[in-house]
């Protein structure tokens, strides 16, 4: 009876430990997430690193189309088909991201000598900027040219500080695309880096040109 009991219980080890050896084997599968950020770009026009104006502004949170609303990276394989990559993530949410690239681009310029406000409800800055992305795909086309295909609109309101009140003062949408050299997300990355950097200094040039007419 003894050695039947013994029997059972080397039976039972043995069970647990190839359930453990198969639940560590399974989770090796799965492949570790790479996590991507934008990366700031010198610009294309170096005089937009001399505007200057006494002035505050305030970055909206960028809104995005409810599709690409998502740290997951998305890929546009065709007309017909977008691959969300589980594995491949931005740093947070894509508008999140360029909203942040976006306040950092204008923040490390100097351009307005109040700051980039964090809040408009303490600060009442001078200006508000609004943008919506459009459109901000990553085209992996097997036939066709690899590119990233960036679409933003911009509003630009002044603050009336009397009323405490923002009226219009220009609208504009910009579009870039910027072709790849391969389809890799690498190759993503650094497009849409180049594209939103381009966007963020054309809708600067844009503002000052418009707040100092």
């Amino acid at each position: 009876m003894k050695n039947y009991n013994k029997r059972l219980y080397f039976i039972a080890l043995i069970l647990i430990v190839v359930s453990i050896t198969g639940c560590i084997s399974i989770k090796s599968k799965y492949p570790e997430s790479t996590y991507y950020k934008l990366t700031q770009v010198k610009p294309a026009n170096p005089d937009v690193a001399m505007l200057s104006t006494d002035n505050s502004i305030f970055i909206r949170d960028f809104e995005i189309n409810s599709d690409i609303q998502t740290s997951k990276i998305v890929v546009s394989e065709d007309v017909n088909t977008i691959k969300r990559y589980n594995y491949h993530q931005w740093t947070a949410p894509l508008n999140d991201v360029i909203t942040e690239f976006t306040m950092t681009r204008i923040s490390n310029y100097g351009t307005f000598k109040k700051g980039v406000a964090t809040s408009i409800y303490t600060s009442n800055p001078d200006y508000v900027l609004e943008c919506n992305i459009l459109t901000c795909n990553i085209n992996n086309h097997p036939n066709n040219v690899n590119n990233v295909e960036v679409s933003i609109s911009a509003i630009l309101q002044k603050s009336d500080h009397s009323t405490i009140q923002y009226v219009p003062v220009f609208s504009k949408t910009y579009t870039k695309i910027i072709n790849r050299n391969d389809n890799s997300i690498e190759s993503a990355v650094v497009a849409l880096s180049n594209a939103i950097s381009q966007i963020d200094d054309e809708i600067l040039i844009d503002i000052f040109a418009n707040i100092t007419q």
